[in-house]
């Protein structure tokens, strides 16, 4: 139980997370589980988090997430946006490990803003570049 909550731990020390801070956690998984508990002691204003099963969203309500998503069943980009006054959010922490994560957390994303992704999906930045559309 240790590691987990030290790579969360460790992820949020890594990132820009400031007071009145948007934040969203593409994952609910143990991982993601306590990234969210992090940043709400960090004072994440909204916390927004995204996963494919419900049960996980509702755990994730629970343990600190304002706002939950399904991504079969929102348009994450839209939601964000609304939430955020059109701006997205400040910082992203990816801690699933898949390509249409990874495309999750980049919409969700203000200009400029920060993204974790807590798993390397790529050999190279040349894929990573191909994968996110640069």
């Amino acid at each position: 139980m240790v590691e987990p909550v030290a790579v969360a731990a460790h992820a949020e020390s890594l990132t820009p997370v400031a007071w009145n801070d948007t934040a969203v956690v593409v994952g609910c998984g143990m991982i993601g589980l306590f990234v969210i508990q992090v940043l709400r002691t960090r004072g994440c204003v909204k916390i927004i988090t995204i996963d494919l099963e419900d049960e996980k969203l509702a755990l994730a309500r629970k343990l600190g997430a304002d706002v939950v998503f399904n991504p079969n069943m929102d348009n994450i980009r839209k939601e964000v946006e609304a939430l955020t006054e059109g701006r997205g959010a400040d910082v992203v922490f990816e801690v699933v490990g898949i390509s249409e994560s990874v495309k999750s957390a980049i919409a969700a994303l203000e200009e400029g803003a920060s993204v974790l992704i807590e798993k390397p999906l790529a050999s190279s930045l040349e894929d990573c570049d191909a994968m996110i559309g640069f």
